[in-house]
């Protein structure tokens, strides 16, 4: 039974979390993938529904993961600290916002518009739970035209 594509599935390429944590243990044990491929021959084995029959089945699911963004390191010397140099790392935004895009775990999480919460009926409590609902966003949307949405 081979997983299928599901945004509601966060273990893509998997069919579960059980499959995926026994995905995660025989990738990380370094058992050579002979062993891999003798313990997914077992009888016990091949009577439970896995997705991944063959260690470079196994593999080549993994493989298929989106990669996270890579960390970049620069040295830099800040003014305030001539002789003591700084290594800032960062990634780059576009990959890592294209990530999260990709990222099944944050499907249907993410906020496009600022928006506010209140707790009451008559709006005089007002509740901050996210960026969004903050009045950065909102003060700073509100000097933009109503056609134009901006993404913090």
């Amino acid at each position: 039974m081979a997983a299928e594509v599901d945004p509601q599935n966060v273990t893509y390429p998997f069919a579960g979390l059980d499959e995926w944590e026994l995905a995660k243990w025989l990738s990380t044990t370094g058992l050579p993938n002979t062993q891999i491929d003798a313990f997914l021959k077992l009888s016990w084995v091949k009577s439970s529904p896995l997705s991944f029959k063959t260690s470079a089945d196994l593999v080549n699911r993994i493989e298929s993961l989106p990669s996270v963004p890579v960390w970049t390191g620069k040295w830099i010397t800040l003014p305030e600290a001539p002789l003591d140099p700084q290594l800032l790392l960062y990634q780059n935004p576009v990959e890592c916002l294209e990530w999260l895009e990709a990222n099944p775990d944050f499907s249907g999480d993410k906020d496009y518009v600022p928006y506010e919460e209140y707790l009451n009926k008559d709006h005089t409590d007002r509740c901050y739970s996210e960026m969004a609902s903050g009045e950065f966003w909102n003060d700073t949307q509100a000097k933009f035209p109503e056609d134009i949405t901006i993404n913090l």
